[in-house]
């Protein structure tokens, strides 16, 4: 299964940084079989959170709009801009200004997986592998704030996002010399968490298998 991928090159549109996603040779592969989600950012106080998989790229758009609504208008505007001159099928992601003083801004990203299997059950249950790296080990909640979150696919059982998630935890094992890991139930109920510690016992890595269940999620811990 192909991970998940994005492709850019920047245009500029009312004022606002955006994205036209482009189709390289190595990149193009079947809409029949992609799946789709988006990554919702806010970069200056390190907030992430995901949605999906979509099983169309049409399905995008409503998500979209519901967000730009409650976290930037202008940004609202100008994405029905953007669609209107060049299409959803050209959207990559939006970073869009945040109302209020400073040049704060909201990342809204969008991601492509070639994933049939998924892709056949949609919008039935699915399972999501993530990774939420802290920004802050030592503070008292060290997920409220990430340096990076990945997603590492979906799966069409929990067997099979277990699988991956334990694969992830015994990589990050073997290279973080003395980090141990605990497993845990979803605070959620939908799957498992896998915390990976230091030596010092400082949260490194959260790994979830975890069923989606259509909303944006943020990692166990943080504010959101």
């Amino acid at each position: 299964m192909a991970g998940p991928q994005r492709a850019r090159t920047t245009i500029s549109l009312t004022g606002l940084d955006l994205f036209k996603h482009t189709t390289s040779s190595s990149a193009r592969t079947s809409l029949s079989d992609t799946i789709y989600y988006l990554i919702n950012s806010v970069p200056h106080i390190h907030e992430f959170s995901y949605l999906g998989p979509f099983r169309d790229l049409e399905s995008v758009a409503p998500p979209i709009h519901s967000r730009l609504r409650e976290q930037s208008p202008a940004g609202l505007i100008t994405f029905n801009e953007m669609i209107s001159e060049i299409g959803l099928s050209a959207f990559d992601h939006i970073n869009a200004p945040l109302p209020g003083p400073g040049d704060h801004k909201v990342l809204i990203q969008l991601i492509k997986e070639t994933n049939p299997e998924v892709r056949a059950v949609l919008p039935g249950p699915s399972w999501m592998v993530v990774t939420s790296e802290p920004l802050n080990s030592t503070a008292a909640e060290p997920f409220a704030t990430l340096k990076d979150q990945e997603i590492h696919g979906t799966y069409v059982s929990a067997q099979g996002a277990e699988r991956r998630a334990r694969e992830l935890v015994a990589d990050t094992l073997s290279a973080k010399q003395g980090s141990r890991a605990m497993e845990m139930p979803h605070p959620e109920g939908a799957g498992k968490v896998h915390l990976i510690v230091s030596a010092r016992s400082e949260p490194v890595l959260c790994v979830e298998a975890r069923r989606e269940n259509g909303n944006f999620i943020a990692p166990p811990g943080s504010r959101r």
